[in-house]
């Protein structure tokens, strides 16, 4: 930590080194602060008056001592493009409301530079920019991806499709200078979108994000800022038509029996578009008729007593009557074609109220430029290096926030799920990370804070291709059972493994590759280690996995970010 030194130079007006001195010392700031609408209010005291001669004057310091304080390297592409700014990352430790003015920067001696203090609060920080940093050199460069409809959910009447789109932007950061730079750059938030596979900055303002990271001198380094918008594409069902349905279809948006029950609804949807295209030409004759009537009836007004026109009275007079005819077996007709619409909207509307599908996609990754900064994924390989080798594939971290079904909220910092869904529906969440193949024994664990309605949870792991509907264990795939303390392997019949797990209770999961065992544990007890003697499940890419299928279960789950409740150490 290097200290900038804030000392206001004053005038002599005394003749004697010792007097100065003595008032140094005598310089204790005695603060009183009182809020104020516009700014915070103070004034400063001092033990020793000072005289100033008629016709002179003096600068007289109100505070010597140190500052707090690092010397950074900061980019922001909107103040200079190609260089980063020398700048002091200022620390206000004296306890006092500092005023802004200049401050003017010394490096071992020489000056360096000057900036502009704004006013600091006691124990804030300010990058306060003095110089320009002309022995780094910044290009950017910067794209966007659309990504494949990841999920799609047939609801209320409306089939709604969830993508994501991809803001990226690279820096190249030349450190062509002798020292090592200590960096911050600073990106611009887009709007309604949020970090993803990027490190976590060090501090976010409301505009932009600010990432720290280490330099070596003469040494090139390349960062990239990704950034994820989930968009949303909504589509009425009671508009659809069957060319509609097969394009869905064809995509997998839709499965074979959902597409039959729309194939369905659309017919009975077309049906009543011809309803009620009947109702309103049926509406139309009878106001033509209505017209008609109106017409004979201003005519008949105008008719004299005379034979020739008495024949046209008594004509117009069974126009009339073949119209009120006519009229009657028209709004008979709309009585019945209404009477049948009610029918079929009655029934279509349960059954479009019924309709529930949803699927997730394994769609591919996007294709973007990588960092040659790791991501935070990294740091966990350090806490885990206890029982973990260590190599350059991320470790599980959290979850996979592309394929999580509509209703589950998550937070991978924290680590918990919580399934919020109206419906008890079998799924799987797995981790944004495989475990890796230098991993020789993995293990995580999760925590029960809420069982939920049903208590049907379930832990274990899935491969790659897995789909993540039905539960761990079912196909293809290991779990052991919250509900009835089963463990489900490639199969859905389940045998008896150990002890139900609820509310408080935690459990884990670990594969351990030079053996080809799995275990499960209960508590910080070992429950049972599975052999893979039949399926050659655990040869493969697995990913640590949760099943959920209880109406408001909340749980945490610990990737290794604290200690485990199992001791690994004991490698069980």
């Amino acid at each position: 930590m290097k200290y900038l030194k804030n000392l206001i130079q004053k005038k002599k007006v005394v003749s004697k080194q010792e007097k100065l001195e003595a008032f140094s010392k005598s310089v204790k700031p005695d603060v009183q602060t009182r809020k104020s609408e516009a700014v915070d209010l103070c004034h400063y005291s001092i033990s020793v008056p000072v005289s100033v001669k008629r016709d002179q004057s003096a600068l007289v310091p109100i505070f010597q001592g140190n500052f707090g304080g690092e010397q950074v390297c900061v980019y922001n592409e909107s103040v200079r493009a190609k260089n980063p700014m020398s700048t002091m990352l200022f620390k206000n430790t004296t306890g006092l409301i500092l005023e802004g003015g200049p401050i003017t920067m010394y490096e071992k001696g020489e000056y360096i530079g000057e900036g502009m203090l704004d006013t600091i609060q006691p124990n804030d920080d300010k990058l306060i920019p003095y110089a320009v940093e002309l022995g780094c050199i910044v290009t950017t460069s910067n794209g966007t991806q659309s990504q494949s409809t990841h999920q799609s959910v047939v609801s209320n009447g409306i089939l709604s499709t969830q993508r994501f789109y991809y803001y990226w932007k690279k820096y190249e950061i030349n450190n062509k200078s002798t020292k090592k730079l200590d960096f911050i750059l600073e990106h611009p938030i887009t709007y309604q979108t949020n970090l993803f596979n990027t490190m976590d900055p060090y501090e976010k303002t409301d505009n932009y994000y600010r990432f720290r990271f280490p330099i070596p001198p003469k040494q090139k380094i390349v960062f990239v800022a990704v950034e994820r918008k989930q968009l949303s594409d909504t589509f009425y069902l009671d508009n659809l038509n069957d060319h509609q349905i097969v394009t869905w279809h064809s995509q997998n948006l839709i499965d074979e029996k959902t597409k039959q029950i729309l194939h369905e609804m659309a017919t009975k949807f077309q049906i009543r578009a011809d309803l009620n295209n009947q109702i309103s030409r049926a509406k139309s004759e009878l106001n033509d008729h209505f017209r008609n009537q109106r017409r004979i009836t201003q005519n008949m007004k105008s008719l004299r007593d005379t034979s020739d026109q008495r024949k046209l009275r008594d004509r117009y007079v069974q126009e009339l009557t073949t119209s009120e005819d006519e009229i009657e077996k028209i709004r008979e007709n709309i009585k019945k074609l209404e009477k049948n619409l009610h029918v079929l909207q009655t029934s279509l509307t349960k059954e479009v109220n019924a309709l529930r599908y949803e699927t997730i996609l394994n769609v591919p990754k996007p294709v973007l430029p990588q960092s040659q900064i790791k991501i935070q994924a990294d740091k966990l390989n350090q806490k885990l290096t206890h029982f973990h080798e260590k190599g350059d594939e991320a470790l599980p971290s959290g979850f996979d926030q592309d394929y999580i079904k509509l209703g589950i909220e998550c937070d991978s910092e924290l680590g918990t799920l919580h399934d919020k869904r109206d419906h008890e529906e079998e799924c799987i969440v797995r981790s944004n990370f495989p475990i890796p193949d230098f991993v020789k024994i993995y293990y995580f664990e999760m925590t029960v804070e809420d069982p939920g309605k049903s208590e049907a949870i379930a832990i274990g792991a899935v491969p790659d291709d897995h789909t993540l509907k039905g539960m761990p264990g079912w196909e293809n795939s290991i779990g052991y059972h919250g509900d009835d303390g089963n463990m489900f392997f490639c199969d859905g019949q389940g045998a008896k493994l150990g002890p139900t797990y609820s509310k408080n209770d935690t459990v884990g999961f670990g594969l351990d590759r030079t053996t080809k065992n799995a275990f499960f544990t209960h508590n910080g007890k070992l429950v049972k280690v599975i052999p893979d003697n039949k399926f050659a499940l655990f040869s493969k890419t697995l990913y640590p996995c949760i099943g959920l299928a209880s109406q408001n279960a909340k749980i945490t789950v610990n990737f290794g970010t604290i200690p485990f409740l199992y001791k690994l150490e004991s490698k069980y």
